[in-house]
């Protein structure tokens, strides 16, 4: 089940990513959660800005080899429109890295 869920997510994160340009030299992406497209942080000349671990510290919620979730709600959210499931802790959050980052 894990295997589909990852296959999955790189799957509708190459879907969101089509027809974006590829990071260029001295040039800033927005790195945006993937349900709502809130901005979470940038990625400046390569360096994400505010990093990932504050980002994760303020709530935002990593998924290993798809991107970023601004919030637990949003990826919530996103588990059912996509339907796939994401790893939950034992109080129900989703966090692949369980306050390691």
């Amino acid at each position: 089940m894990f295997d589909k869920t990852i296959a999955m997510l790189k799957k509708i994160r190459q879907l969101l990513s089509l027809g974006q340009p590829k990071e260029k030299e001295n040039e800033t992406v927005a790195i945006t959660c993937l349900y709502c497209e809130k901005l979470i942080a940038q990625s400046i000349d390569g360096e994400m800005v505010p990093s990932h671990i504050e980002c994760y510290k303020a709530g935002n919620v990593p998924v290993p080899n798809a991107g970023w979730l601004c919030s637990q709600e949003c990826a919530t959210a996103f588990e059912v429109k996509y339907n796939v499931t994401f790893q939950r802790t034992k109080h129900g959050k989703v966090d692949y890295y369980e306050g390691e980052v």
